[in-house]
């Protein structure tokens, strides 16, 4: 008997670890040594949660391997984790971009075990063996687990082939996107070697059919039934045994329309079938179009890679459609250099492309709608931008050449309110990406912040009067943002637009960045890019560097044209920044005017925004902390009046001191007064000595 350990490096994935889930099964179902198996997502923690216990408790599996004995295996399970008991770790591996991850992971592993008795495998595995190896020194396997003697046993068990354990999902906390489906391969590999794809090393040889009846019938028995199939095959279109697939695939009952009722809640719910890796527009026909819409298929996935490739995926998504599959998907491939594949060679793809083939879409789909007659099953095209990243790359930073940084921050953010499902209508589409190709370039190279603040606010539903309120301030702020950037956007031309897009494409704004710009508007522009602290780094450096004509453009732009970066940097300087030597050099950058406006502000946000800050301000500007703390006071017992607020901040910004004596004692009586009135006699007579000592209790020492 072996304690075995399954991990899955800690990072986010939608689907359960198949190659894991299938050690699992052997271990438990094939080998009769009564292997212990374990799942942990991440490292294990100290001890099983009462989440878990109640998952294991409640689970088919275990009830029925375990019967009475289950609470002296959950037992076992926790004195194992304690002791470290472990005689072999599988950890598993998924994309390269993932690599950092997935060594922690495997560093863990082997605190447990020793590299000698850590194996691991899958996608990253396979790509990168070499380099995963000298990292760490395990085991790595490549390519399918299709005998069991590639991890030390001899008993020749095509592991690949074998049924996924579920169990092992219950061991975590951890919730997968699809747990409630089969998954399962009805053919393997692909055989159009495209040059960005990395099946024909992970599943070099095609197979064209592989019975999925007998995995099922083993899930329902040791698992439960599951609702949905999820079918990982990378090109099924491809197979001769196509029409046998579809037909076994209707007799496991996920006929078009099926249903399924859930023992849990009791409730029957659709079926879906899902090839999930996709559908190649290149092999669809009328017959496999008619065969797929005989399926309970949701979605038809038809990946649009390449603009080349429009009239055949038109054609493909067309006979979808007609032939009764109306919920359609596809990925669409972008910042992609040149590629061969399927015969045929494609060109680097641009940020028009990108475009192009989603707005195809969306013009498809409302073609398909106006000539569909099934009022009830309109057409639906989701289109899901997937950036491309070479098979090699470890931090997921590449940057393809028609592509910048800038360009490729901007689309996730013009994505993030599809929250992951998925481009579709046209009014959607055009507020989004917009109504022409260079609608949209000039959108991805707006900053970022007013990208994603574009949505109206006044659609947003269960919400209070107030915070629509802020909301709406907010949005209508952003829109006037956005009309200043197009103004001095508009205003450059020719080569000076060009110099400024590969300035702001790195998506670095600091003062090197700054530096390479010569006319004054694209330095004005420039300053919508930088947040807060940003802008006052480069102030500073520009003060520093003695550019006064730069200081001198940046300074009446923002306080007399962008009049909301202004205020946004004072109210930084009030409630966010830390640093005295910042509030400092904002002193020398804006002098007296500066030293108003931060006053005002701090008043305005009830002078309590910054603990900080009534310090930092007595320090730098030389005003006595004591009257800072007797406005504090009044302020928050709305005891000043709006015309006498100016007068106590030109007064206090004055430096003659001998002129605000008067008006701050004046000030701190009428504070006793409310403090008396409002407060019990003993905590009035506490707080008047308290302030009394923080103010010096005589204020006539400072004249």
């Amino acid at each position: 008997m072996a304690n075995i350990l399954l991990i899955e490096p800690n990072y986010k994935c939608k689907y359960p670890p198949l190659g894991l889930m299938k050690i699992a099964y052997y271990h438990k179902e094939k080998r009769k040594d009564n292997d212990i198996v374990w799942f942990s997502k991440g490292e294990l923690p100290d001890v099983l949660s009462e989440r878990i216990v109640s998952q294991i408790k409640n689970s088919k599996y275990y009830k029925r391997r375990y019967k009475d004995n289950l609470d002296n295996h959950i037992e076992e399970i926790n004195n194992i984790i304690k002791n470290k008991n472990w005689d072999r770790v599988y950890v598993s591996t998924l994309f390269t971009f993932e690599y950092e991850e997935t060594i922690k992971a495997i560093d863990y592993a082997k605190t447990l075990v020793g590299k000698e008795n850590v194996y691991t495998g899958g996608i990253l595995a396979t790509l990168m063996p070499e380099q995963l190896e000298k990292d760490t020194g395990v085991k790595v396997n490549t390519g399918q687990l299709t005998d069991s003697k590639d991890i030390g046993y001899d008993d020749k068990v095509n592991i690949d082939i074998l049924t996924p354990d579920y169990s092992i999902l219950d061991n975590t906390e951890y919730s997968y996107e699809n747990e409630d489906a089969y998954y399962a391969y009805t053919t393997r590999g692909c055989g159009m070697n495209c040059g960005f794809c990395a099946v024909k090393t992970l599943e070099p040889e095609y197979k064209s059919f592989i019975s999925i009846k007998e995995q099922i019938k083993n899930v329902n028995e040791l698992y439960g039934k599951k609702k949905d199939l999820l079918l990982m095959d990378n090109n099924v279109l491809k197979s001769k045994d196509f029409d046998k697939i579809i037909g076994e695939i209707i007799e496991l009952r996920f006929e078009k329309g099926a249903t399924y009722f859930n023992e849990k809640t009791k409730k029957v719910n659709q079926r879906f079938v899902d090839f999930n890796q996709g559908l190649d527009a290149f092999l669809m026909t009328e017959e496999k179009a008619r065969l797929l819409g005989t399926i309970a298929l949701k979605p038809a996935r038809i990946a649009f890679d390449h603009i080349e490739d429009k009239k055949v995926y038109a054609k493909a998504i067309t006979m979808a459609a007609t032939n009764g599959t109306k919920y359609l998907s596809n990925y669409l491939l972008y910042n992609a250099e040149s590629f061969s594949g399927k015969g045929r060679q494609y060109k680097a793809d641009t940020p028009e492309d990108l475009y192009n083939r989603l707005k195809l879409n969306v013009d498809l789909q409302e073609k398909l709608n106006e000539s569909n007659n099934e009022e009830n099953e309109k057409v639906s095209i989701f289109s899901f931008p997937m950036r491309y990243i070479p098979l090699d790359d470890e931090q997921r930073g590449y940057v393809g050449s028609k592509w910048n940084k800038k360009y490729l921050r901007a689309v996730q953010s013009i994505l993030i309110p599809t929250q992951g499902k998925g481009v579709s209508g046209k009014s959607f589409f055009e507020a989004a990406f917009g109504k022409t190709p260079e609608e949209f370039i000039q959108t991805i190279l707006m900053p970022e912040s007013y990208i994603v603040s574009r949505g109206d606010p006044s659609k947003i539903k269960n919400i209070s009067k107030e915070d629509l309120e802020v909301k709406i301030n907010t949005y209508n702020e952003f829109k006037l943002k956005r009309s200043e950037w197009e103004r001095l956007y508009d205003s450059i031309k020719g080569e000076t637009r060009n110099k400024f897009i590969n300035v702001i494409g790195k998506n670095k704004f600091d003062y090197f960045a700054f530096k390479q710009l010569t006319e004054d508007n694209e330095k004005k522009l420039f300053i919508h890019y930088l947040t807060d602290p940003g802008l006052m780094n480069i102030l500073e450096k520009i003060y520093l560097d003695n550019r006064s004509s730069d200081l001198d453009i940046i300074i009446k732009y923002i306080k007399e044209k962008f009049t909301y970066k202004y205020r946004d940097l004072v109210g930084y300087m009030v409630g966010n920044n830390k640093m005295i030597p910042k509030l400092q050099m904002f002193k020398y950058i804006f002098e007296k005017d500066g030293e108003k406006d931060l006053l005002t502000t701090w008043i305005e946000q009830k002078c309590d925004s910054n603990a900080d800050f009534m310090s930092y301000f007595s320090q730098v500007y030389n005003v006595p902390k004591q009257f800072m703390y007797i406005l504090k006071w009044g302020n928050s017992a709305n005891l000043i009046k709006r015309d006498e607020r100016g007068i106590i901040i030109n007064n206090l910004c004055s430096d003659k001191f001998e002129n605000n004596i008067e008006l701050f004692e004046s000030l701190l009586n009428r504070i006793f007064d409310y403090i008396k009135k409002h407060y019990s006699n003993d905590e009035a007579k506490k707080t008047i000595d308290q302030i009394k000592e923080e103010t010096a209790i005589q204020l006539g020492f400072l004249i």
